[in-house]
């Protein structure tokens, strides 16, 4: 596995899990680490479903994006960085830093990958797994390039002491909140208060694996439409006048966890001949910000992979009819869902 960024110990948010992602995790983790997964994330939510919300945080609809809930915990909240640690533990010795994907050969029996600074490495198939600007889709599939949604997206997370949870309304807690106003303003807002504190539950279920303590927190992420990026107090000034619970929490972010992005999607590509080289999560199938699909999917769809890569290995079929049936099950589930987020605005449709 060969991972571009330096390490996977990246600011903590609040990572939403639906049917697609719990039910995958579940499928693909070892019983020990998916418990741990369990107990290090936040409860399912007591209703199950997003609160699409007013400025004055009155409820306007309750929209289920994604599938069914159904499956053993699937609708939950995961820390971003916990997860990505106890994905990579008994694993760590196959990750390879600091080791950018420049372009692939392949032919009908080898892929060789090539890594920035001349290295190459060659194997049966390749998984491009590497992002919205996937140096293995350029290759791939040169013809589908992001599109800009005209949008910035800002990334916060704001300390959750007692005292402060003891003040927010009961929404907050009831899955993911999302505030719009119509004019192109969207805040979401998710709660992180996991099941048992993470040193704990590693002692109890994983004492091999090293996750990090994270202390309770909110994300708030601000979808704005604009030219330029921007900053808090930006997000600060377009929320004025909404309920001032929203308005103490946008000067409650703590300032080290900003950042923010352009936001951007990928097209539905038309079909494509299968071959060794694949393509996984944003690199084939990115989503707008503040939809809550892109993570689900992209768990999805690697279970999917994985399991017929294993059928491969054992030689029930070769490695290009099984990923001809991964493209097509993305193209059936997957797909679908790309398309509706692309013409998404706010949490009811409103464009």
């Amino acid at each position: 596995m060969y991972e571009r960024a330096g390490d996977l110990d990246r600011a903590n948010y609040r990572l939403h899990l639906n049917a697609d992602g719990g039910e995958a995790l579940r499928r693909c983790l070892p019983e020990q680490l998916h418990r741990l997964h369990l107990r290090t994330s936040r409860p399912t939510a007591r209703r199950q479903f997003t609160l699409a919300l007013g400025p004055d945080l009155t409820e306007v609809a309750r929209p289920h994006l994604g599938p069914p809930n159904g499956g053993p915990r699937p609708h939950a909240a995961a820390d971003n960085a916990s997860l990505r640690q106890i994905l990579r533990t008994g694993i760590e010795d196959a990750i390879r830093f600091d080791a950018p994907v420049a372009g692939y050969r392949a032919d009908h029996s080898l892929v060789v990958l090539e890594l920035a600074g001349g290295r190459a490495v060659s194997g049966d198939v390749l998984v491009g797994a590497d992002g919205i600007d996937s140096a293995v889709r350029v290759a791939r599939l040169p013809n589908l390039t992001p599109v800009d949604t005209g949008t910035w997206v800002g990334y916060g997370r704001v300390p959750l002491p007692a005292e402060l949870a003891a003040r927010l309304p009961d929404a907050v807690f009831d899955g993911i909140a999302a505030i719009a106003d119509g004019t192109g303003t969207l805040l979401t807002i998710g709660a992180w208060r996991p099941e048992q504190p993470v040193a704990a539950a590693c002692a109890e279920l994983a004492p091999h694996a090293r996750i990090d303590p994270t202390a309770d927190y909110l994300t708030i992420t601000g979808s704005l439409a604009g030219d330029d990026p921007p900053s808090e107090p930006a997000i600060a000034e377009a929320v004025r006048d909404w309920h001032p619970v929203v308005r103490e929490l946008v000067d409650r972010i703590d300032p080290a966890s900003f950042f923010v992005h352009r936001g951007r999607r990928l097209p539905v590509p038309p079909p494509w001949p299968a071959g060794r080289v694949t393509l996984l999560g944003d690199a084939i199938h990115a989503t707008p910000p503040c939809f809550g699909a892109g993570a689900n999917i992209a768990l999805w769809g690697a279970a999917r992979l994985a399991e017929a890569l294993r059928r491969a290995a054992r030689g029930e079929t070769d490695p290009t009819t099984a990923i001809a049936g991964y493209e097509s099950d993305l193209r059936d589930h997957v797909f679908p869902i790309l398309r509706i987020a692309a013409g998404l605005r706010s949490p009811t449709g409103s464009r």
